[in-house]
């Protein structure tokens, strides 16, 4: 369980550098996996990891891992995190003046097709699907775009990224303009002395939050 967050538009050159890293995983995977299961006897301690008494074994395993950090890398339009690690992003935010509370009084609308939706949101996969009519296409195109209008809302007037956009895994859209207003509260909290978070993952997040800004801002599952 956790958060998945994807940039609403991939920057360029991603896709190319991304297939790469995959199949640089795919044969480390392979290789480690030639070796057998219970030649890794031991576990690191700190990351979790079976580890090998054995060099070779060992050295594939630590390949493994090499390749799918290099690939969380090269994925740029992608963030993740779990419930714990959420809590804590947004206990880190609030303190530095990165969210802001609105007040949030929203009539959702209802979906007229729930067919003709998923033949207007998912064209790559429509196999299961049966063709709607032009006059169902219509109303599922009013509904999708009236959907991405109260996701993407930013009720009143406070500065940051609402609360509520991390708070559930409804496809919360978050604005490039939320993305800058939280990176200058950040800049402001620095320029008063606020140190960053002691966690690994916080300097990517706030790369990640650049990226939203520039790149059509981000989508929160």
């Amino acid at each position: 369980m956790g958060y998945d967050m994807r940039l609403r538009r991939i920057p360029d050159g991603e896709a190319e550098v991304v297939a790469v890293a995959r199949e640089v995983c795919r044969k480390a995977v392979a290789a480690r996996d030639a070796f057998p299961r219970s030649a890794y006897d031991t576990r690191d301690e700190n990351s979790g990891y079976l580890r090998s008494s054995d060099p070779e074994p060992n050295a594939a395993q630590l390949a493994v891992e090499a390749a799918y950090d290099a690939l969380n890398k090269a994925e740029r339009s992608y963030f993740r995190l779990n419930i714990w690690g959420m809590s804590r992003c947004c206990e880190y935010m609030n303190a530095r003046g990165m969210l802001c509370q609105p007040g949030v009084s929203r009539q959702w609308p209802t979906c007229p097709d729930q067919n003709a939706y998923e033949w207007v949101t998912y064209p790559d996969d429509r196999s299961h699907l049966s063709e709607p009519t032009p006059e169902q296409i219509g109303a599922a195109e009013a509904y999708a775009a009236e959907l991405d209008r109260l996701l993407a809302e930013h009720p009143g007037e406070c500065p940051g990224i609402p609360v509520h956009k991390f708070g559930s895994n409804d496809g919360w859209i978050v604005t490039p303009p939320e993305c800058t207003a939280a990176l200058g509260a950040l800049a402001l909290a620095r320029g008063a002395g606020v140190v960053d978070p002691d966690e690994p993952w916080w300097p990517r997040w706030v790369e990640y939050l650049r990226l939203g800004a520039e790149y059509d801002g981000f989508e929160v599952y």
